[in-house]
This record gives C-alpha cells, structure tokens and sequence, in this order.
C-alpha cells in the first residue's frame, strides 16, 4: 500500500515486530515519484499518528490539473481543451479501470484577479499519478498554444492609452 505516516510518503515494503519499512516517495523531490531511499518507522507510531493510505481501498485517487485563462478566452473551448486532454492521455488507462471506478473528468471554475482558473479532476493511477499528470498537462499545453479562443492568463500590468474627450 502506499501510506503517509506521520508526514513521510511511501509504498509498504515490510512490516516487522519493531518496524515499518517503506520505500519513501518524494522526500528528496518534488512530486511523488520514489527517491530510492528507505524510510524505517517505529511499529509503535501507528498508536498516535494518523495514516493516509492510498490505495487501501483500490489503486485510484482523485487527482487534478489547474490552469489559468484570459477573461477574453472562450470559457467553453477552455473546458473542452481540458476535458479532451484529460480523455486522450486516460483512453488506454479507462479499459483496465474497474466499471465502478469513475471515468468522466470534470471541471472547477474560480474567479482570479488575472484570468479565470479552471480545474479538471480525474480519477487516476495513484501509483503513475505525476507521469500522467504530466502528460495531460503536455496535452493542455500544445491545444491551447495552437487555439485561437483560448489564451493562457499570467499575473501582469498592462498600460492603457486612451484619448480625452474632446467638448
């Protein structure tokens, strides 16, 4: 399973009479990719420290992608770009989920001072979630640099001349 057991994130390898062994994820980086270093945890920490468990039940989480677009975007292109990108990097991955296992990625909208951010969620591969977080990502990047109705939105100034009314 993968855990996190009071802050430190990994996959269970061994469980002893005095230790629980796990090949910690992150740590040394960013994301939750595997570090190659191996976390020894006292048994006794299980008593008063919560444990998260990822894939206690099955092996898919909810995961998301946020990303931030004009106000002069079209709002339903941007969803579209989204959701596609989200359903293109998965197709191949949905034919092993489970039938109960959610399959439809869904939108958040949020207003920001400098664009509007959208959010897609997904369920997901806990175990592959930053590889296919990063590969939709790619996705979302490529569609909305060649879109003509979607522009990524970025905290700036912009300066306005206008003329004054002449009476």
């Amino acid at each position: 399973d993968r855990v996190v057991i009071s802050g430190v994130t990994g996959d269970i390898t061994d469980i002893t009479l005095t230790h629980i062994y796990l090949d910690e994820v992150g740590g040394t980086v960013d994301g939750e990719e595997k570090s190659n270093r191996t976390v020894m945890l006292p048994t006794s920490i299980i008593f008063d420290q919560e444990i998260i468990n990822y894939t206690g039940a099955d092996d898919y989480i909810l995961d998301e992608i946020k990303v931030s677009v004009t106000y002069e975007s079209n709002l339903e292109s941007a969803e579209n770009i989204l959701i596609s990108s989200v359903e293109e990097a998965m197709k191949d991955l949905w034919k092993k989920y489970p039938k109960k296992v959610e399959k439809k990625p869904h939108i958040r909208l949020n207003f920001l001072a400098s664009g509007i951010e959208a959010t897609v969620r997904y369920v997901t591969i806990a175990k592959k979630r930053n590889q296919i977080s990063t590969d939709i990502r790619r996705l979302i990047h490529k569609k909305i640099i060649s879109s003509e109705k979607v522009e990524f939105a970025y905290p700036h100034s912009e300066v306005l001349f206008r003329e004054k009314n002449k009476k």
